[in-house]
Protein backbone atom coordinates (compact mmCIF):
# COMPACT_ATOMS: atom_id res chain seq x y z
CA UNK A 1 0.00 0.00 0.00
CA UNK A 2 2.22 2.52 0.92
CA UNK A 3 4.73 1.63 -1.77
CA UNK A 4 1.87 2.01 -4.79
CA UNK A 5 1.16 5.47 -2.94
CA UNK A 6 4.97 6.70 -3.05
CA UNK A 7 5.54 4.65 -6.19
CA UNK A 8 2.52 6.90 -8.04
CA UNK A 9 3.82 10.27 -6.70
CA UNK A 10 7.01 9.50 -7.91
CA UNK A 11 6.02 8.37 -11.33
CA UNK A 12 4.17 11.68 -11.37
CA UNK A 13 6.65 13.86 -10.54
CA UNK A 14 9.60 12.17 -12.39
CA UNK A 15 7.61 12.39 -15.20
CA UNK A 16 7.07 15.77 -15.06
CA UNK A 17 10.33 17.48 -13.73
CA UNK A 18 12.11 15.26 -16.99
CA UNK A 19 10.05 16.97 -18.93
CA UNK A 20 9.98 20.65 -16.81
CA UNK A 21 13.93 20.28 -16.45
CA UNK A 22 16.22 21.34 -18.76
CA UNK A 23 19.47 23.63 -19.46
CA UNK A 24 17.23 27.01 -18.71
CA UNK A 25 18.95 29.48 -16.59
CA UNK A 26 17.38 29.25 -13.06
CA UNK A 27 15.64 32.28 -12.08
CA UNK A 28 14.91 33.03 -8.74
CA UNK A 29 10.86 33.75 -7.34
CA UNK A 30 9.52 34.88 -4.24
CA UNK A 31 7.73 32.28 -1.78
CA UNK A 32 3.69 32.72 -1.77
CA UNK A 33 1.58 31.34 1.34
CA UNK A 34 -0.61 28.60 -0.13
CA UNK A 35 -3.64 27.53 2.18
CA UNK A 36 -5.96 24.67 0.48
CA UNK A 37 -9.55 25.69 1.08
CA UNK A 38 -10.85 23.61 3.97
CA UNK A 39 -7.29 22.24 4.63
CA UNK A 40 -5.51 22.72 8.16
CA UNK A 41 -2.28 23.45 6.95
CA UNK A 42 0.09 26.51 5.31
CA UNK A 43 2.89 26.38 3.01
CA UNK A 44 4.55 28.52 0.82
CA UNK A 45 5.54 27.58 -3.23
CA UNK A 46 6.98 30.14 -5.87
CA UNK A 47 3.73 30.06 -7.88
CA UNK A 48 0.35 28.63 -7.77
CA UNK A 49 0.51 24.90 -7.16
CA UNK A 50 -1.51 21.99 -9.45
CA UNK A 51 -4.04 21.03 -6.95
CA UNK A 52 -4.89 16.48 -7.36
CA UNK A 53 -6.18 14.54 -5.43
CA UNK A 54 -6.20 10.35 -6.15
CA UNK A 55 -7.42 6.93 -4.02
CA UNK A 56 -5.33 4.06 -3.39
CA UNK A 57 -7.09 0.63 -2.10
CA UNK A 58 -4.78 -0.55 0.52
CA UNK A 59 -5.09 -3.73 3.08
CA UNK A 60 -6.77 -1.04 5.92
CA UNK A 61 -9.35 0.19 3.18
CA UNK A 62 -9.55 3.40 0.11
CA UNK A 63 -6.74 6.10 1.22
CA UNK A 64 -7.00 9.41 -0.60
CA UNK A 65 -4.16 11.41 -1.05
CA UNK A 66 -3.84 15.27 -2.03
CA UNK A 67 -1.08 16.26 -3.86
CA UNK A 68 -0.08 20.30 -4.32
CA UNK A 69 2.87 20.55 -7.37
CA UNK A 70 4.48 23.37 -8.84
CA UNK A 71 7.12 23.12 -11.73
CA UNK A 72 9.34 25.42 -12.82
CA UNK A 73 11.94 25.13 -15.65
CA UNK A 74 14.38 23.96 -13.54
CA UNK A 75 12.87 22.99 -10.31
CA UNK A 76 9.74 21.61 -8.69
CA UNK A 77 8.27 21.36 -5.81
CA UNK A 78 5.27 18.80 -4.01
CA UNK A 79 3.29 18.67 -1.09
CA UNK A 80 1.17 15.80 -0.07
CA UNK A 81 -0.78 15.09 2.63
CA UNK A 82 -2.95 11.44 3.08
CA UNK A 83 -5.09 10.49 6.32
CA UNK A 84 -3.24 7.37 7.58
CA UNK A 85 -5.43 4.59 8.70
CA UNK A 86 -5.39 3.37 12.44
CA UNK A 87 -3.64 0.26 12.32
CA UNK A 88 -1.02 2.49 10.48
CA UNK A 89 -0.49 4.86 13.10
CA UNK A 90 -0.60 2.10 15.91
CA UNK A 91 2.83 0.93 14.53
CA UNK A 92 6.06 2.94 16.39
CA UNK A 93 5.73 6.19 14.25
CA UNK A 94 9.89 6.15 13.38
CA UNK A 95 9.73 2.67 11.76
CA UNK A 96 6.45 4.01 9.93
CA UNK A 97 8.40 7.07 8.76
CA UNK A 98 11.57 5.70 8.10
CA UNK A 99 9.62 2.80 5.52
CA UNK A 100 7.99 5.71 3.87
CA UNK A 101 11.30 7.24 2.89
CA UNK A 102 12.99 3.98 2.38
CA UNK A 103 10.08 3.09 0.20
CA UNK A 104 10.18 6.26 -1.57
CA UNK A 105 14.28 6.04 -2.73
CA UNK A 106 13.50 2.36 -3.74
CA UNK A 107 11.24 3.73 -6.17
CA UNK A 108 13.35 6.49 -7.07
CA UNK A 109 16.54 5.08 -7.97
CA UNK A 110 16.32 1.61 -6.52
CA UNK A 111 16.95 2.79 -2.90
CA UNK A 112 20.21 4.71 -3.29
CA UNK A 113 20.32 7.24 -1.11
CA UNK A 114 20.83 9.28 2.62
CA UNK A 115 17.45 9.29 5.67
CA UNK A 116 18.20 11.71 8.15
CA UNK A 117 16.16 12.33 11.69
CA UNK A 118 15.12 15.65 11.68
CA UNK A 119 12.13 18.05 13.76
CA UNK A 120 9.34 19.30 11.48
CA UNK A 121 7.03 21.55 14.31
CA UNK A 122 8.35 19.58 17.16
CA UNK A 123 7.47 16.31 16.05
CA UNK A 124 10.31 13.73 15.30
CA UNK A 125 10.38 13.06 11.54
CA UNK A 126 12.65 12.09 8.40
CA UNK A 127 14.80 14.07 5.40
CA UNK A 128 16.03 11.41 2.74
CA UNK A 129 17.76 12.61 -0.35
CA UNK A 130 19.32 11.29 -3.36
CA UNK A 131 20.90 11.79 -7.11
CA UNK A 132 18.99 10.10 -9.80
CA UNK A 133 20.52 10.31 -13.75
CA UNK A 134 17.37 11.33 -16.67
CA UNK A 135 17.58 9.56 -19.70
CA UNK A 136 17.28 13.44 -21.15
CA UNK A 137 20.56 13.88 -19.25
CA UNK A 138 20.41 16.19 -16.20
CA UNK A 139 21.00 14.24 -12.66
CA UNK A 140 18.02 15.39 -10.53
CA UNK A 141 18.44 15.88 -7.04
CA UNK A 142 15.75 15.10 -4.92
CA UNK A 143 14.94 15.92 -1.31
CA UNK A 144 12.29 14.98 0.92
CA UNK A 145 10.53 15.55 4.70
CA UNK A 146 8.26 13.33 6.13
CA UNK A 147 6.50 13.65 9.29
CA UNK A 148 2.86 12.39 10.60
CA UNK A 149 1.04 15.15 12.55
CA UNK A 150 -2.51 13.95 14.45
CA UNK A 151 -2.55 11.22 11.55
CA UNK A 152 -1.77 12.54 8.79
CA UNK A 153 1.44 11.87 6.74
CA UNK A 154 2.64 15.07 5.36
CA UNK A 155 5.43 14.70 2.59
CA UNK A 156 7.48 17.93 1.11
CA UNK A 157 9.74 17.12 -2.16
CA UNK A 158 11.95 19.35 -3.77
CA UNK A 159 13.98 18.50 -7.11
CA UNK A 160 15.99 20.29 -8.86
CA UNK A 161 18.78 19.72 -11.54
CA UNK A 162 22.06 19.28 -10.28
CA UNK A 163 23.72 22.41 -11.75
CA UNK A 164 20.86 24.89 -10.02
CA UNK A 165 20.73 23.05 -6.81
CA UNK A 166 23.00 25.46 -5.10
CA UNK A 167 21.01 28.25 -6.59
CA UNK A 168 17.89 27.78 -4.69
CA UNK A 169 19.18 27.32 -1.21
CA UNK A 170 16.90 29.86 -0.14
CA UNK A 171 14.19 28.70 -1.76
CA UNK A 172 14.47 24.96 -1.12
CA UNK A 173 14.90 25.98 2.60
CA UNK A 174 11.57 28.35 2.40
CA UNK A 175 9.83 25.86 0.87
CA UNK A 176 10.58 23.60 3.86
CA UNK A 177 10.14 25.63 6.72
CA UNK A 178 7.30 27.15 5.75
CA UNK A 179 4.84 24.32 6.68
CA UNK A 180 2.29 25.13 9.51
CA UNK A 181 -0.32 23.23 10.74
CA UNK A 182 -3.27 26.28 11.26
CA UNK A 183 -5.11 25.46 14.56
Amino acid sequence: MKKQLILALVCLLLSSLAVGCGSAEATKAELKTFTPEGKNFTVAFPGEPTVDSFTVESPYGQQLTDTYMLEGKTSMQAFTTTVMPEEVLADDLDTVLTNSANGALGNINGGEGEITDITILDTPAKSFKCTIATPEGPTLIIEGHIVIIEGTLYQMQYMADEKNWDKFKDERDGFFNSFVINK
